[in-house]
């Protein structure tokens, strides 16, 4: 081991000075193999689950110890890690981790977070012990098969990854880990994610619960009765939005605050609404896609039932991502695109000519950010596909995150992965690679 050690000295980016002696051999034991031990250093694990919106964590979230944030470091913020799964504001605050253990020393440098990782390498958090190269190339993960082909709900919280199991659980895993059980379900979809709360939808309706404690804090709070069959969802800074009514005619969209939220205490946005495909907010408006070819608009705290189309003339414009300065869609019609538009005048442009890519793009799908990247999944072509804010600036083309997906759908973005849904041997998987600089 000492002789391994040595070695990666001379090839790897020596740790930032005034870290401890411990913090020091963990990172270069972590480049080296990219080790459980070098995970939970700069993970906030110790304490239960970096990244779910507590202040360290709780030990019952599969930590090892609940030392969380101050081991080696003086408790610092180890997260604020942006964006979700579709639906989710590009500037939002999924993750929010205050928590995490800090492996930065007397210093107490942050090394958790956006960004964080080992010294070399950031992605070893979401690649797990596999060895390097997984920290290094953009290799896909499947993190659990027997996931089911519905639509494929995924969500992040830090480095946290969830998704819906069909037929009957929300799944967890965590950086290093196996998928696991969280809470069982019935026949769970949508799921969504944001500061530290899990929000999903199954047969009898929709439920809620702590991130850090899930199992004990799982609660039904609206029933099968007033949720749609569609089961689209967006959270937005505490802020559950979703659809009620029986097909697509007929529908509603309402709201209410997550943690509070009982049945008879959502409000309207808007009655009447038709085949709607997506939601999302930004800190003054809600926004809606249906899939006839218009967007739509409110502020929040408004009402109307027959509100004039932000955008018309759409083709099939389905997810939804708003940032406080511009709004991206997905349109599914063939061959579709990503679009965008600047929220002050919103004149669409597409994010690339499809038809001049090598690798096209084909009825998107799923659509997720972090603040700096934008992610899709393309269902036609079997990829995934993103590209930098705002809007591949500088005319750069979309870069290709993986290829020779099957129908790959949701998708979302942690601290230092992006994660989707795919069809794998007849079964759905999912599947983690490291986000793009």
């Amino acid at each position: 081991m000492l002789q391994l050690v040595l070695a990666q000295l001379g090839r790897t980016r020596r740790p930032p000075r005034g870290w401890s002696a411990t913090a020091r051999l963990l990172c270069i034991l972590g480049a080296a193999g990219c080790s459980v031990s070098c995970l939970l250093s700069f993970d906030g694990l110790t304490g239960g689950e970096g990244g779910a919106g507590a202040s360290g964590g709780a030990a019952a979230a599969g930590g090892s110890a609940g030392q969380s944030g101050s081991s080696s470091g003086g408790n610092t913020t180890a997260g604020n890690a942006s964006g979700g799964s579709a639906g989710t504001s590009i500037g939002g605050s999924s993750g929010n981790s205050s928590g995490g253990t800090s492996a930065a020393g007397s210093g107490g440098s942050s090394v958790g977070g956006s960004g964080g990782g080992s010294c070399d390498t950031p992605t070893c958090k979401c690649c797990g012990s596999g060895g390097a190269s997984l920290c290094t190339d953009p290799v896909e993960k499947a993190l659990g098969t027997s996931v089911g082909k519905a639509r494929g709900r995924v969500a992040a919280l830090g480095e946290v990854v969830y998704w819906t199991r069909q037929p009957d659980a929300l799944m967890r895993r965590l950086p290093g880990g196996q998928p696991e059980e969280l809470v069982a379900a019935n026949y769970p979809e949508a799921l969504v994610a944001d500061d530290g709360w899990l929000a999903w939808s199954d047969s009898s309706g929709l439920f809620r619960c702590r991130a850090d404690n899930c199992p004990a804090t799982a609660t039904r709070f609206i029933s099968a009765l007033n949720v749609n069959e569609r089961q689209v969802l967006s959270l937005q800074a505490g802020e559950l939005y979703w659809l009620v009514g029986m097909g697509d005619l007929g529908r509603r969209i309402v709201h209410c605050d997550l943690a509070s939220c009982a049945g008879g205490s959502e409000q309207t946005v808007s009655n009447g609404r038709d085949s709607v495909r997506g939601i999302t907010a930004n800190s003054s408006h809600v926004y809606w896609t249906e899939e006839g070819g218009a967007i739509f608009r409110l502020p929040l705290g408004t009402t109307n039932d027959a509100p004039a189309p932000f955008l018309d003339g759409r083709d099939h414009p389905s997810s939804v991502l708003a940032s406080e300065t511009q709004l991206f869609w997905t349109e599914e019609g063939d061959p579709g695109n990503l679009f965008y538009c600047d929220l002050s005048s919103c004149t669409p442009k597409p994010i690339a000519p499809s038809a001049t890519l090598q690798h096209p793009i084909r009825a998107p799908a799923g659509l997720a950010s972090d603040g700096s990247r934008v992610y899709w999944t393309n269902l036609l072509s079997d990829s995934v596909m993103s590209c930098p804010l705002p809007a591949c600036a500088g005319g750069e083309v979309p870069e290709l995150v993986a290829t020779g997906q099957i129908t790959p759908n949701g998708v979302a973005v942690g601290d230092t992965c992006a994660i989707w849904h795919a069809v794998d041997d007849g079964d759905g998987a999912v599947w983690v690679v490291p986000k793009r600089p």
